[in-house]
């Protein structure tokens, strides 16, 4: 691991309205530890804390680390002094080294080695992400809006088709003459049967009430991208893909009251997360 003091003569200098700012490389901490099934970039993730915090010079708590991917099984760790980063221009909005050490993995780039995420975060940064977040929130309440309403129309629907087929069919049976033939008797039965089993069907599930405990209990403040939600009498299940780890919203995201979530299914391609949720009613808890 390669470590350096920051240096004496600030590399901010004269460029105070830049967005964009590199320091050299030996301004930073440097690292190369086992991914340990992890493939994301930037903040790094609890369980490489520890390793880290064995090869720093200084305490854990005195640096800001960030991650980027080199190979299947190595990250890169780039660290940062957090009084450093105290010292930064309010209108920063990213801090990159300006080269990686040498010897370093050619699967890693400066690119990926943002320094200002997470706690140190730029706030117009922040605010554009809320502001998508909200977006996607909005989007998602809409198209649940829609769904319910189609849900109900269909049901007054149905409900409206066997109360028709119900007075027509006994309305036949109350026309048909007594003396009827043994075919016409066969048909009145079976239009009886249908009159029957349509005053016995049931309206669909109210969808609604399940859904909107859903979208309280959502975690909006962890980026993430809802791709499918389905309720059924059984539960809810849905479909969410992130860029990075899923345990940020595992951790965030709590049940609806009277649901418990079932072993959560985890899929990754790449830097992208596809994580598969199954919440189903508690004993005793309402539907």
């Amino acid at each position: 691991m390669t470590a350096a003091d920051r240096a004496a003569t600030d590399p901010n200098t004269g460029a105070a309205a830049a967005k964009v700012t590199v320091w050299p490389p030996e301004c930073f901490y440097w690292a190369e530890l086992d991914a340990c099934g992890w493939s994301g970039r930037g903040p790094l993730p609890p369980g490489l804390l520890a390793p880290l915090a064995e090869q720093l010079p200084v305490e854990l708590a005195d640096v800001h680390p960030v991650a980027a991917r080199l190979d299947t099984d190595r990250v890169l760790i780039c660290a940062v002094p957090r009084a450093a980063l105290a010292e930064l221009d309010a209108s920063m909005l990213e801090l990159k080294p300006a080269a990686l050490p040498p010897g370093t993995g050619a699967g890693a780039s400066v690119n990926d080695l943002n320094l200002l995420v997470g706690e140190f975060e730029p706030a117009p940064v922040r605010a554009v992400r809320r502001a998508r977040h909200a977006h996607f929130a909005l989007t998602l309440l809409f198209c649940a809006a829609l769904l319910a309403a189609g849900l109900v129309r269909r049901g007054v629907c149905a409900s409206a088709a066997g109360a028709a087929a119900a007075r027509a069919s006994d309305e036949i049976l109350r026309s048909a003459p007594e003396h009827r033939d043994d075919a016409l008797a066969r048909n009145a039965r079976a239009m009886q049967a249908i009159a029957d089993a349509a005053r016995r069907v049931r309206p669909p599930t109210d969808a609604s009430p399940a859904l909107a405990e859903l979208l309280k209990s959502w975690p909006t403040s962890v980026p993430s991208k809802p791709q499918s939600i389905s309720i059924t009498p059984d539960g809810i299940s849905l479909s969410v893909v992130l860029d990075g780890d899923a345990a940020p919203l595992l951790a965030a995201f709590k049940p609806p009251p009277g649901y418990v979530i079932d072993e959560p299914r985890l899929s990754s391609a790449g830097t992208v997360t596809r994580l598969s949720l199954h919440l189903r009613p508690s004993p005793g808890g309402a539907k």
